[in-house]
């Protein structure tokens, strides 16, 4: 497993799974952009069961540029529960080369973390966004 970048898959929606050790309130989402080119981003906090959009911003927003620690502000804060698993969403028109994690195996239990869907993104993460599989790149996003 090594950190790295490399471009999204056009109109894929990649997932990545956390569980909150501690009550935490999200206000906004970030995506590291290492480089772009005219295309969207979309990001949302999933429920894992449903695939439900649970937050999220108001739209889908150009990429910022190239460089940037591009924050989504949620339309409403959300307050994550303790050990509840929730899926961290990140989805593009285009291919926007972001900070990643690679060479995610089955024997480092990480792929259970990290998946994608592709073909599915068309003007923003669907509501819900179900059947996802697993991928071997975890997208590195943020919330605060």
């Amino acid at each position: 497993v090594q950190p790295t970048s490399a471009a999204l898959v056009a109109n894929s929606v990649y997932l990545a799974r956390i569980r909150p050790v501690d009550w935490i309130t999200i206000s906004t989402l970030h995506v590291y952009v290492v480089t772009t080119a005219a295309e969207n981003l979309d990001v949302a906090i999933l429920d894992v069961a449903t695939g439900a959009r649970l937050a999220g911003p108001a739209a889908p927003a150009a990429v910022a540029g190239s460089g940037t620690m591009q924050g989504f502000t949620l339309v409403t804060p959300i307050t994550l529960s303790p050990f509840v698993d929730y899926d961290f969403a990140v989805g593009s028109n285009g291919v926007p080369v972001v900070c990643r994690v690679s060479g995610i195996a089955a024997a480092n239990d990480l792929t259970s973390r990290a998946q994608r869907k592709a073909n599915y993104y068309s003007s923003g993460i669907p509501n819900p966004a179900t059947g996802a599989a697993a991928d071997a790149a975890l997208i590195w996003i943020a919330g605060t």
